[in-house]
């Protein structure tokens, strides 16, 4: 195969020129190279200046084995098909699964790359060039790829992204992203892709090194994968693109206890606590929980939380239905370890069954509006510091609250249980 000239290499980045097309021109060798060059240079610089560079689908190392023919040891690896971009704009096409062995000295760690190649086929005779001694002309250049394996890693690893998503709009998320990579316009090294990266020990065993490889293993972010992403995100936490909102959600069963605990309420489930691996270090979250229950019990709120407990977690209750005793808590430690506990009571469920499922939703990330608490927050603040306050002195503290407003979201605190009146006036949170 033949390899790209070095001038090839430092001309991918030349100005456009096209044919200019008239009645009664000559047109030569030259001019339909003109034509050609036109159209591949054109798609190449959208290839790598809008798509990127990477693998685009497929090109995976499997089936490795070292391999010794004589004194030559040899690396055979099965690649799939596929299709990838160089730095360059150049499409890679691979188009089925191939066989390689590659030359190689056992021990280490080694680098798999793909590259591209332009490869002159089909030779024809030409006589009508006199002026050259050479007789026969390639009739076409095909463009494949070259495989290689190498001890040297791929001469540098792009910076990782680092933009804050939270405190943020769109268009300034934008800006910055520009700023930061899009402002200088930079010529890349790297025009071999890496595929894998293998590990072959002394005794000739081997392994692909999947940490490292998705470390230096460049992927295209195409129109169909960015659309079916945010697709997902958009159904699954409408709020993450908009307000840097996260949302996790999953299950845990309660089960009642095996043996009955006297100093329990009948039906109380046995405590759970759920670690959430993906929040931040102390990062503030709520918890939502919804109790998979028979279709003929209804749902209920009634918050058992002692006072203790009140002033060191934040408590997240289930249901609105004071019918029926029957309570599921989250709650959270604080300060925040990404950790949260689901306690239950439910006399209902007692003889009918041993467990029950509950699914959780937590959020984490909400920003606040122009830095500032929400009413909500600053009501709840505000009485656990001193609980046993009335509106009145509630709108003294909180002096830049309209009266009105102030009345409205205690009585919505109320209805939703979250703060309780206490002696007359005076409210406190739900215990």
């Amino acid at each position: 195969m033949a390899k790209m000239s070095e001038l090839q290499h430092k001309n991918w980045a030349s100005s456009f020129e096209r044919n200019r097309y008239f009645y009664g021109k000559m047109l030569t060798v030259r001019d339909f190279e003109v034509e050609q060059k036109y159209g591949i240079e054109k798609n190449h610089l959208i290839n790598r200046l809008i798509l990127g560079e990477g693998i685009v689908r497929g090109l995976e190392v499997e089936d490795i084995e070292l391999q010794k023919q004589r004194e030559e040891y040899f690396l055979k690896i099965k690649l799939s098909q596929g299709v990838a971009l160089d730095c360059y704009g150049h499409e890679i096409v691979v188009s089925k699964n191939i066989s390689e062995k590659l030359e190689v000295e056992p021990g280490g760690t080694k680098y798999i790359y793909i590259e591209y190649k332009e490869e002159e086929k089909e030779p024809i005779p030409n006589f009508a060039n006199g002026s050259s001694d050479e007789i026969n002309y390639s009739n076409r250049v095909e463009e494949t790829f070259d495989i290689s394996i190498s001890s040297e890693p791929p001469e540098e690893v792009e910076e990782e992204t680092v933009l804050d998503v939270n405190n943020e709009s769109l268009d300034e998320l934008v800006q910055e992203y520009y700023d930061k990579y899009l402002r200088e316009y930079s010529e890349h090294k790297n025009y071999r892709l890496l595929l894998a990266v293998v590990d072959i020990s002394e005794e000739g065993k081997t392994k692909i090194n999947t940490e490292e490889t998705e470390k230096y293993r460049k992927i295209v972010y195409s129109n169909a994968m960015l659309y079916d992403l945010i697709s997902k995100l958009s159904s699954d936490t409408p709020a993450t693109v908009n307000s840097g909102v996260r949302i996790f959600t999953g299950t845990q069963e309660l089960e009642f206890p095996k043996e009955k605990d006297e100093e329990a309420p009948e039906g109380s489930f046995v405590p759970v606590s759920v670690t959430i691996d993906e929040l931040k270090k102390e990062e503030p979250f709520s918890v939502t929980l919804a109790p998979i229950l028979p279709a003929e019990i209804p749902p209920i709120f009634h918050p058992p939380v002692g006072e203790e407990k009140a002033k060191s977690g934040v408590h997240f209750i289930f249901g609105s239905n004071p019918q029926l005793p029957r309570t599921y808590v989250a709650y959270v430690p604080l300060p925040y370890n990404k950790t949260f506990e689901i306690h239950g009571f439910d006399p209902n469920l007692v003889g009918k069954q041993e467990k029950v499922t509950v699914v959780y939703t937590v959020m984490a990330g909400a920003k606040q509006i122009n830095g500032t608490s929400s009413l909500t927050d600053k009501i709840v603040a505000a009485l656990r510091k001193n609980p046993d306050r009335t509106i009145a002195s509630l709108n003294r503290e909180l002096k830049d609250i309209e009266r009105s407003q102030l009345e409205g979201e205690i009585t919505k605190l109320v209805d939703e249980g979250v703060i309780v009146r206490s002696n007359g006036n005076k409210f406190r949170l739900s215990s």
